[in-house]
C-alpha cells in the first residue's frame, strides 16, 4: 500500500482518540534451533496496519496532544547485517476499541487485498483436493498448499493444518500416510502483499552442476526422463552459473539495476564455460 494510506489511518485514529500516548509493539524473530535461524517473521497486525513497517524489533508511539509519531528500534550490528543486510504496554480500553472501530471498515485498496487473498486461499483448497488420495503422506498435501501461495507470490497466512487426525487442535506434525476412507482435514490460508514504488526483488534464475550427484543419480537410472547424462558430462567441472537480477519498482513497471551484462542467451553460456 502506498505511504499515504498509513498516514490517514495514524490521522484518523488521532482523531477518534483526542488526547493520549498510544504505544504499539511489533513483533520479534523467533528462532527455530538458534537465534539466527529464525521461523518466517510475521509482523503484529494493528503495528503493520498503522505504520507499513514489515522488520523485526520495533516500537512506536503516537502523541496524540503533540501530534507526533515515532517508531522506535535498535542499529543493526555487524552480526545482524551478516544475517539480514542492511534494512532500511497495555492499551487502554478507549485505545482498542478506537482500532478496532477503524479496523472493521474497509476501504477499496484494503478490499482488493482482501478478495486476493481469498482467492488464493481457494486456489490452495482446491490444490489440495486434486491432491489427497490414498498413500501418500500429509506433508505433500501441506508442500502443495504452500507452493501455491509462495508461486503466486504470497505467503501462508498461519501455519497449515493438514492431518486425518483432525480431533488434534492445531496438530502441524504432517507425519501420517492417508489412507482409504480416512477423513482429512486442511486449515489453510494465505496472506498477500503487493508490490510498491520503491520495493527492490531479485531474480537468480541458475544452475549447478555437481558430479557426484551427476554419477549417483545416472548409475541408478534416475530422471532420464527429464535429464541427457550424455550432453552433460562436458559440464562436469563447470560448477555452475547464477544470475542475479535486481530490480526496482516503479510507479508503472520495474526497471532493471546495474549495468553489467550476464550471460543470459545460450550462446553467452557457451562463452562464460570456456572463460
Amino acid at each position: 500500500m502506498k505511504k499515504e494510506t498509513y498516514i490517514r489511518r495514524r490521522a484518523q485514529l488521532k482523531r477518534d482518540m483526542a488526547s493520549g500516548l498510544l504505544l504499539f509493539l511489533g513483533n520479534d524473530e523467533v528462532g527455530m534451533n538458534y537465534a539466527d535461524n529464525t521461523y518466517r517473521f510475521r509482523q503484529d497486525s494493528t503495528f503493520f496496519y498503522y505504520f507499513g513497517l514489515d522488520y523485526a524489533g520495533l516500537a512506536a508511539v503516537i502523541d496524540v496532544d503533540n501530534d507526533t509519531e515515532i517508531v522506535f528500534g535498535n542499529e543493526l550490528t555487524i552480526d545482524d547485517i551478516v544475517w539480514t543486510g542492511t534494512q532500511p504496554s497495555q492499551a487502554s480500553v478507549p485505545f482498542i476499541k478506537a482500532i478496532v472501530s477503524q479496523r472493521n471498515h474497509k476501504d477499496e485498496e484494503e478490499l482488493r487485498l482482501i478478495e486476493e487473498s481469498v482467492d488464493l486461499s481457494t486456489e490452495m483448497h482446491l490444490a489440495a483436493y486434486r491432491t489427497v488420495r490414498p498413500g501418500i503422506h500429509e506433508s505433500e498435501v501441506a508442500a502443495v498448499v504452500e507452493e501455491v501461495a509462495c508461486r503466486h507470490g504470497g505467503a501462508l497466512a498461519f501455519p497449515t493444518i493438514a492431518t486425518v487426525q483432525g480431533q488434534v487442535l492445531h496438530n502441524h506434525g504432517f507425519i501420517h500416510e492417508l489412507k482409504d476412507g480416512d477423513v482429512f482435514l486442511l486449515d489453510a490460508g494465505a496472506e498477500t502483499r503487493s508490490l510498491e514504488p520503491g520495493f527492490v526483488f531479485t531474480v537468480e534464475p541458475g544452475i549447478y552442476f555437481i558430479p557426484e550427484l551427476m554419477d549417483k543419480w545416472e548409475a541408478e537410472g534416475q530422471f532420464r526422463d527429464f535429464i541427457c547424462y550424455d550432453k552433460l558430462k562436458p559440464w562436469r567441472d563447470f560448477t555452475g552459473l547464477r544470475n542475479e537480477l535486481n530490480y526496482v519498482i516503479t510507479e508503472n513497471s520495474a526497471r532493471l539495476l546495474g549495468t553489467i551484462k550476464k550471460p543470459m542467451a545460450i550462446e553467452d553460456v557457451y562463452a562464460a564455460k570456456g572463460q
